[in-house]
């Protein structure tokens, strides 16, 4: 199957045969499309005009500043390759986003890897990807669990 648009019945059947066969492959689709919203996002919107349609939460709800605060905007520097800017928007934008980039790598390496899982048995496919998944999240998510953790204890 080339990459062009599917045109024909058989196009249709082989996209729905590899990649729509089983849940996993639909929640790794569906998790592919929403990083790849989230980098369309950020190249959208622009710091210098501060046009984002989507605002922080905790700035509404409590008037105050959050880890995430900023995220957007880091994100919107990032893309535009000006790192040093994505840091003063937010200390941790530069390693949220390497997750997020490291997580689309995973999604698709594991959606093109399920279509013929490791001895034929797909836990063999689903088990490392959670695995690796949580170690990545928890590393470079650290800041915000240590903070929820030290608001909740």
């Amino acid at each position: 199957m080339n990459l062009r648009i599917l045109s024909t019945q058989n196009d249709v059947k082989n996209f729905k045969k590899y990649f729509l066969a089983n849940p996993y492959q639909i929640i790794n689709t569906i998790l592919i499309g929403l990083i790849l919203l989230i980098f369309v996002y950020s190249a959208i919107f622009s710091p210098e005009k501060n046009n984002y349609s989507i605002h922080s939460a905790d700035r509404f709800f409590t008037g105050g500043y959050s880890l995430s605060t900023g995220l957007s905007r880091g994100f919107s520097s990032i893309v535009r390759f000006r790192f040093n800017e994505a840091l003063s928007y937010n200390p941790f934008s530069i390693r949220i986003f390497i997750f997020f980039v490291i997580q689309l790598c995973l999604r698709i390496f594991f959606l093109w890897f399920s279509r013929k899982p490791l001895y034929g048995e797909l836990r063999y496919t689903v088990i490392p990807d959670i695995a690796i998944s949580v170690v990545l999240f928890l590393v470079f998510f650290e800041p915000f669990w240590r903070e929820l953790l030290a608001e909740i204890l």
